[in-house]
């Protein structure tokens, strides 16, 4: 599939379609959960929460650009949701064709009715109809296109992470896409969500009583980002240098579980950005989690997560800084996964025996006679175990970090003499 090429839209469709018809169901488990947490596990495992692909897919090659997989994943991320949505209403769907179909259909129409700046139009110079896939296509190619790309690492995180709003948008205008009210509420709330993004960067910055410098680049190259109207900026710039106490940041409404998912994770990655986390700032983030109405487990995660973003691309991060603490800060992730792993010994156990390939290659290591290909097999296939517990098969883990000595940390002490 190659995703600069006209037509590449069909070619991904046609492998969602003959998976789901394989598997003969939708492949989204989320009975008792809020359907919000549900794309959360689909979304944030692929890394574009962060504005990166942290995470590859199995429909997405290893060798392609950045710019592809990023609107790979947002085609993902926004198909996912619309099936999620039927699925929420009770629909029951046979075949699956229509409804992708449908949720192509869908996905133009949002970006045509809410973004004036990304309006594409249906038929050609000659007034012939556009297919509903070509006219997506192009609609994306505009959407991630930055003037960014290539410059800075920031100004390109923060204008992919920011698409992750068009997701969040696509979920409320999907289920009344023809009600010219809600269209115009949603361009309102564009600007106001953006806003209270910054009041939670402002919170989280000041949570120390001291804005670091690494925090103000990261909230410039953010503000950059936004591309807000001069008053607009202004606004936000005040925010920012004045502070915003935790009780000033509005709370979404109860039902918009992931988008509070997402200001949480970012004011984690705001006090993140000089690489370690003060009492002070913990205590702030604690504080935030409880009041979005979080509780510890959720805490955990999205520290897990977030830290586990920091680790996979500290050298770009590190770009803010001198000081490098990577140590401490792989120290402390490591503690947390131990944890986990603790936690889940019989399940990771269990995970590793059904894998005889495995077994065997560990039972070799155990001898010391293996490859550098046969280690790196054993790494994989460990990261895929580890994927398999409750808190990791939500998570994205950091690929390039977890090497096979640092896996060999994390797991139970005197694991292996049990395989």
């Amino acid at each position: 599939m190659n995703l600069n090429k006209k037509g590449w839209l069909k070619e991904y469709i046609n492998i969602k379609e003959k998976e789901l018809s394989e598997s003969g169901t939708l492949g989204f488990d989320h009975k008792g959960q809020h359907p919000d947490q549900s794309l959360y596990a689909i979304i944030q495992p692929t890394g574009i929460m962060y504005g990166y692909p942290i995470l590859t897919t199995d429909l997405i090659p290893g060798d392609i650009d950045q710019r592809s997989k990023v609107k790979l994943l947002l085609m993902n991320a926004l198909l996912s949701s619309y099936v999620l949505i039927k699925e929420s209403k009770g629909d029951r769907i046979t075949i699956f064709t229509e409804v992708l179909d449908e949720g192509v259909h869908a996905i133009a129409a949002f970006y045509n009715s809410l973004y004036k700046e990304l309006y594409t139009s249906p038929t050609s110079f000659f007034g012939k109809k556009k297919s509903d896939y070509d006219l997506l296509e192009k609609i994306l190619d505009k959407r991630i296109e930055s003037k960014h790309s290539n410059q800075n690492f920031w100004k390109n995180f923060f204008h992919n992470s920011l698409l992750f709003l068009d997701i969040y948008f696509f979920r409320q205008w999907v289920q009344t896409p023809d009600d010219n009210m809600i269209t115009e509420y949603l361009k309102d709330q564009k600007d106001n969500i953006r806003l209270d993004i910054v009041k939670v960067m402002a919170a989280a910055a000041h949570a120390n009583s001291n804005i670091e410098p690494e925090e103000r680049v990261l909230f410039e190259h953010f503000i950059e980002s936004l591309e807000f109207q001069p008053e607009k900026k202004k606004e936000a710039v005040d925010y920012f240098e004045s502070g915003v106490e935790i009780e000033e940041i509005p709370l979404p409404s109860e039902d918009t579980w992931i988008l509070k998912k997402f200001l949480f994770e970012l004011a984690i990655l705001t006090t993140w950005a000089d690489q370690k986390i003060e009492e002070s700032e913990e205590n702030f983030l604690r504080e935030l989690n409880s009041r979005l109405g979080f509780g510890d487990p959720d805490y955990e995660k999205s520290i897990i997560a977030v830290e586990g973003f920091v680790l996979e691309y500290w050298n770009e991060l590190d770009k803010l800084k001198d000081k490098n603490d990577f140590e401490i800060v792989s120290n402390q992730y490591l503690e947390r996964l131990s944890a986990v792993t603790s936690k889940y010994k019989d399940r990771l156990y269990k995970e590793i025996m059904m894998r005889g390939n495995l077994i065997k290659m560990i039972q070799k290591a155990k001898t010391g006679d293996v490859k550098e290909n046969e280690k790196e097999f054993i790494r994989e296939q460990l990261i895929k175990c580890l994927e398999e517990i409750p808190v990791f098969d939500v998570i994205a883990l950091p690929q390039h970090f977890l090497s096979l000595p640092v896996i060999m940390k994390i797991l139970p002490k005197d694991f292996f003499k049990e395989v």
